[in-house]
């Protein structure tokens, strides 16, 4: 069982900027002003964040509202750009090729994310022990990802899709799951109505630009940080210039030294699975002492609870078995069946 109808706001939101909303974007080069942190950031969004919908639509990636969340993680192309060539700062359009990298590549935005947020083990744990720092793991998530897509297409999806950068992303099948992980975490809607996991690789299949910009300007806004979400832990030197620079430097790294020692305030796998089933339980009225029995419905707005035949009733003797395996959180067969009813 799934659910079919899109609830809540995915592709568009609407909501309006609270009046204690005090941060405004940079004028101008996002590069002339250091970026927000990321605390900050939250802190202005807190009013209108809540579990159940996205922040940010996917479609309205340069729309008012998340102008200051993209500030906060980002530096955009336009601002950056000047017509004539002379006044350039970069080769890249008026950015430097390493700008255009960090910030402008989908599967690097995508790789930030994922790392920071530890979204999965599939993503950090083959890319540790280098020796290398945050950067380098970034790095080498965002290279295999596009190898992956290469290899599973024998290079044709890259070669129509830019490297899969702009248009289909030949790898969905596995940067799908972090899109998955965040969703599940705050009860995010769906794009199409989908089952979780289908949802998000058919969202990544077709978009991953929009996919990646809307997933990162929702985790700076719900206050999750980790190295790698912030422009500063990635590529520095573009604020080098600006006063201040040492001062948020310092404070950077000693910011991520803390969310390192604390951890992205995740729950586990197995208390999500227990949470969900216990809604999915109270939901349908589940009796823990008569498993193969429903509980009659506590108000007359809720329908009648019908007890099954008596062809699929527990026999003799089973009933206290059966109902030990839902008395047991812990059990294997438990997760496993919380995580397909639930959704």
């Amino acid at each position: 069982m799934f659910r079919r109808e899109v609830e809540g706001e995915t592709w568009l939101t609407h909501w309006k900027l609270p009046e204690t909303f005090s941060l405004s974007p940079p004028e101008g080069d996002y590069r002339d002003h250091l970026p927000a942190r990321p605390e900050h950031v939250a802190e202005q969004y807190e009013p209108v964040v809540k579990d159940g919908s996205w922040t940010f639509g996917m479609v309205q990636c340069w729309g008012k509202r998340s102008k200051v969340a993209r500030s906060a993680v980002h530096i955009p192309c336009c601002p950056s750009f000047r017509w004539n060539p002379l006044n350039w700062r970069g080769i890249c359009f008026g950015r430097s090729f390493m700008e255009c990298y960090w910030f402008s590549v989908d599967r690097t935005r995508w790789s930030r994310t994922t790392h920071a947020l530890r979204l999965g083990r599939e993503y950090t744990e083959p890319f540790q022990g280098f020796g290398k720092g945050d950067k380098h793991e970034i790095s080498s998530l965002c290279w295999f990802q596009c190898c992956l897509g290469l290899a599973l297409t024998l290079g044709v999806g890259q070669f129509f899709s830019i490297c899969g950068n702009y248009g289909l992303n030949c790898a969905a099948c596995y940067t799908c799951h972090a899109r998955e992980k965040l969703r599940r975490r705050f009860d995010l809607p769906s794009a199409f109505g989908l089952p979780p996991g289908i949802d998000d690789c058919l969202v990544h299949f077709i978009c991953l630009y929009c996919a990646t910009h809307q997933e990162m300007r929702e985790a700076i806004a719900r206050g999750l940080d980790g190295p790698g979400i912030s422009p500063l832990d990635v590529h520095p030197e573009s604020w080098a210039h600006v006063p201040g620079y040492e001062e948020e430097i310092a404070h950077r790294r000693a910011k991520l030294a803390a969310v390192k020692a604390c951890g992205v305030n995740f729950l586990p796998m197995e208390q999500r699975m227990t949470r969900d089933l216990n809604a999915w339980k109270e939901e349908h009225h589940w009796d823990e002492q008569r498993p193969h029995r429903w509980r009659r419905a506590s108000t007359a707005s809720q329908p009648e609870a019908v007890e099954m035949s008596s062809d699929v009733k527990a026999k003799d003797g089973q009933d206290d078995e059966l109902a030990g395996i839902f008395k047991e959180p812990a059990s294997k067969n438990l997760l496993v069946r919380a995580n397909s009813v639930a959704y």
